[in-house]
């Protein structure tokens, strides 16, 4: 960790150990005690771990535009009302018709959180020798200081804001291994598994498990850049959308019992052996599993001896498969512009913008642990169908 490097804790109030406070590591003032607080970034609020909470005497309210005027400072330094959104505000009514406000505001323009405490009595404020700041409600003031609030209110926060950030997309890949996989994100989809450039043979598995694998670009990308954590988006010429995926594990050397590859005879090989031109000439087709399923008949006329069935072999990432992307998404355009499998990019998606895949409910429910069963590990491969 860099010294210098910026990140927000919660702690309690010392004088009212039920109200939690945001602070900063490297004593940020915009951050910390006797400031407004309208630079809170939201990349790093989300990374607060704090345990949900009640709201003590506090209510939630509505995001109202009533509500943005009470939390929002009549000052230069605030800005405009039209450049904030409210994502969050609770309220606490005493039986001497005190209102406090404490809420939490994005400002469109700096993509920064503001946050308020606001009191609908400036003498409230004054009296606790704090000064009082008006608010576009002129019956409502801002407390000059940094907010406290229950724990409720930052788990909830944390929650919006979480749903708010747009997707940060780190990179762009095609998955067609030899331009013979058909429906290859539909495989994608089903298997929750992506394939490494350059890395589906048996013996780039042994040498991957070796350490010896690293001499091609692509797959160098696949292997040490692309971090578990980190979304990216699919493409294949087949499809009129990408899928958006987030990366689940490290690279995993395996041999996939959900991929099948139909070959002809031009090749004795037994699985693909990788230096072996006619070994990638007698690839018919490569389908999943699920794909065979529901195509069966299609399929029978390949069950004889001039013809054989066998599993892929991989390094592979797991994923999480977040949704899809079509034309009316910018980043969608990013087909157009691929060199080789793998390139890295930096974009972001909004979230409204990511629809959700559709799929069969069957497909859904499958159990991707369950595979077909297939004979041992060894040079005589074939899918036990």
């Amino acid at each position: 960790m860099q010294q210098n490097e910026e990140i927000y804790y919660i702690n309690p109030v010392p004088s009212d150990p039920k109200c939690m406070y945001i602070t900063s590591r490297i004593k940020n003032p915009e951050v910390e005690r006797g400031h407004l607080q309208y630079q809170i970034i939201p990349e790093l609020l989300i990374n607060v771990i704090i345990l949900d909470g009640d709201l003590l005497d506090f209510v939630i309210e509505e995001k109202t535009e009533e509500n943005i005027k009470r939390l929002l400072p009549l000052t230069k330094t605030a800005g405009d009302i039209n450049d904030y959104k409210l994502l969050l505000v609770i309220k606490l009514k005493r039986d001497n018709n005190l209102i406090c406000l404490k809420g939490a505001l994005l400002n469109k323009k700096t993509n920064r959180i503001a946050l308020m405490t606001s009191f609908n009595s400036e003498k409230h404020i004054t009296d606790n020798n704090s000064r009082a700041i008006k608010s576009h409600d002129p019956s409502y003031f801002i407390g000059h200081y940094r907010l406290s609030a229950p724990p409720k209110f930052w788990s909830e926060l944390i929650k919006i804001v979480k749903q708010e950030l747009p997707l940060k997309i780190k990179y762009k890949l095609r998955n067609n291994q030899w331009r013979k996989h058909t429906n290859v994100l539909d495989s994608i989809i089903y298997t929750k598994k992506i394939v490494s450039p350059y890395g589906h043979w048996k013996e780039t598995n042994k040498l991957f498990n070796e350490g010896k694998f690293n001499n091609e670009k692509f797959a160098k990308i696949f292997i040490n850049d692309i971090n578990i954590n980190d979304y990216i988006l699919m493409f294949d010429t087949n499809y009129d959308y990408a899928l958006v995926l987030k990366i689940t594990s490290k690279p995993i050397a395996e041999r996939l019992n959900d991929i099948i590859i139909i070959r002809d005879n031009k090749c004795n090989h037994t699985p693909l052996v990788k230096d072996c031109k006619e070994c990638i000439d007698s690839i018919l087709e490569i389908f999943s599993s699920k794909y065979f399923e529901k195509n069966y008949k299609s399929y029978t006329k390949y069950l004889n001896e001039d013809y054989k069935f066998e599993n892929m072999h991989a390094i592979i990432r797991n994923v999480e498969i977040v949704g899809k992307i079509n034309n009316t998404c910018e980043a969608y355009n990013q087909k157009n512009y691929f060199q080789g499998s793998i390139n890295r990019i930096n974009i972001e998606i909004d979230k409204k913008d990511i629809l959700k895949v559709n799929i069969d409910n069957e497909q859904l429910n499958i159990d991707n642990k369950k595979d077909y069963e297939t004979d041992s590990d060894d040079d005589n491969n074939n899918i036990i169908l």
